[in-house]
């Protein structure tokens, strides 16, 4: 009858290769679910399925204390980005352990410029209640570049106070006011607009872009019209600044988004901004432009017209495939792509319809029913149930999320959420927006 005498236990080193292992494995899995997670050709919720093998790992790591904890200590200071990846992770989502994500945070804080967006990815999704915190410490960071991972991190996991960033928002150094900002407005926090546009915009300095995207993320009114007088000029208008006014849903814009068109590359982002702004008074002249033979055009022409009108009108064509791509497990975890190799292989997609024949017979039928002083969406009067159900389509692509998220928070819906989070937190976020 076997005994406890003899037993052969695992030894210390043996465990260790194990617990190195778990946190070699969970890096994998965390950078497996970001990757696929922004592949449009997988869906946001068949993710799911890597969020069990990333907690037994999590498990197993804190079944191992004190060893396991050793293993986390040595790895943060890898190279190796799954290494680190789990490490930061690991020691930052263990809940009963200060000490440990405490590792985490200043390993954060000394860590070398290239290796910051790993922790901006572990520590985005870890979750250790004191994380964000000591990020908003960080904020003033005498090293931008950890200022603006803190940020980045502090934004993700849409858990600050507030009021404890206020501060940074007066800070001396030009970084941290603009890295603070850009938190305020990832967290759609519309309460700084009256301080803020005084602090902007009475200073008598230039607005940097990305100040402006900030502002026009909160809806700022007079970022508003800073970001028309710019938009009135080719030398001044850029994508993001169409995309973000026409996000404002102002159906007056429609004019300027247009003629925007015409700047030289921005023929395509105009098309696409005057999608979102959803004036149905500009299908006539959508329609019209399928008439050309410029396919690109055509294709943004459509995706337009279906989000504005949700015709659901489809086309299978046959597109060539000039650079083919191996899509290898390690190349999706990674993040690296493989060697791209000529092909002339042609593949069949479906896509928005682009016959110009299709949506003139269609607009001739309904048109009517799109009165031109409502902003449209999908078909639909645009509203915040219909970002909503945007956000919980499984088969919308994260940058048709994204925006849908920084709609609905325009519309004055602040609850906490990001299109990237773990599938099984968005799910429990979008049920209680849809059951509001």
């Amino acid at each position: 009858m076997p005994t406890l005498a003899n037993i052969n236990f695992p030894t210390d080193s043996a465990l260790i290769e194990l617990y190195e292992l778990h946190l070699t494995e969970l890096g994998y899995l965390l950078y497996r679910h970001h990757n696929l997670m922004t592949m449009d050709e997988f869906s946001w919720r068949d993710q799911i399925e890597l969020e069990p093998r990333i907690v037994a790992h999590l498990d197993a790591l804190e079944l191992g204390d004190m060893l396991a904890f050793r293993c986390s200590e040595r790895l943060i200071a890898s190279s190796d980005e799954d290494e680190l990846l789990g490490a930061a992770y690991s020691l930052a989502t263990i809940l009963n352990d200060d000490q440990r994500c405490r590792v985490a945070l200043s390993a954060l804080s000394e860590a070398d410029d290239e290796l910051l967006p790993v922790f901006v990815m572990a520590l985005g999704h870890a979750s250790h209640p004191s994380i964000t915190s000591t990020l908003v410490q960080f904020l003033s960071h005498q090293r931008p570049a950890v200022s603006s991972a803190s940020a980045q991190i502090i934004a993700f996991r849409q858990d600050a106070d507030p009021k404890a960033i206020w501060p940074c928002l007066h800070n001396v150094a030009p970084y941290v006011r603009d890295n603070a900002l850009f938190v305020y407005a990832a967290m759609g926090a519309t309460e700084i607009i009256p301080a803020t546009e005084q602090l902007l915009f009475d200073s008598g300095k230039a607005i940097s872009d990305d100040n402006l995207y900030a502002m026009l993320k909160l809806g700022s009114p007079r970022a508003i019209e800073l970001a028309r007088s710019r938009c009135a000029k080719a030398e001044s208008t850029t994508a993001e600044l169409l995309m973000l006014l026409a996000m404002q849903g102002a159906l007056s814009d429609l004019n300027l988004i247009y003629n925007a068109a015409g700047f030289p590359e921005m023929a395509i982002p105009a098309l696409q901004a005057l999608g979102v702004l959803g004036n149905a008074q500009v299908i006539p002249a959508l329609i019209k432009v399928l008439q050309q033979d410029d396919d690109a055009l055509k294709v943004a022409v459509a995706d337009a017209l279906q989000l504005i009108t949700g015709a659901g009108l489809k086309e299978q064509v046959e597109v060539p495939e000039e650079m083919l791509e191996e899509l290898t497990a390690d190349a999706i975890t990674s993040g690296e792509t493989t060697e791209k190799t000529p092909s002339p292989r042609m593949v069949e997609v479906t896509r928005n319809s682009t016959a110009y024949q299709q949506w003139h017979h269609r607009w001739q039928q309904q048109g009517s029913r799109f009165e031109i002083n409502t902003r449209w969406r999908n078909g639909q009067p645009f509203s915040a149930s219909g970002c909503i159900a945007e956000l919980a389509g499984p088969n919308r692509t994260l940058s048709t999320r994204l925006r849908a998220h920084q709609e609905l928070l325009l519309t004055g819906n602040r609850a906490p959420f990001h299109p990237e989070w773990m599938v099984s937190r968005q799910v429990k976020v979008i049920s209680q927006l849809q059951g509001v």
